[in-house]
């Protein structure tokens, strides 16, 4: 990997990671299943959203 990004990146991301604490990794964590929830909301109601009818009355 650090033949890939060279080796000052390698350091950064490594002080990076080192940094990281719960609080940090529960939030991403909880923003990433949030919008992934709200994503998937919005795809499945464009899928079942019912379209108005042609004629509105049909027996008149």
């Amino acid at each position: 990997m650090v033949g890939m990004i060279g080796k000052d990146e390698y350091k950064k991301m490594i002080e990076q990671y080192e940094s990281l604490d719960a609080a940090t990794v529960a939030l991403s964590d909880a923003q990433s299943k949030s919008m992934t929830t709200l994503l998937a909301g919005v795809i499945i109601a464009a899928i079942l959203r019912k379209k108005p009818p042609i004629f509105d009355n049909l027996d008149e």
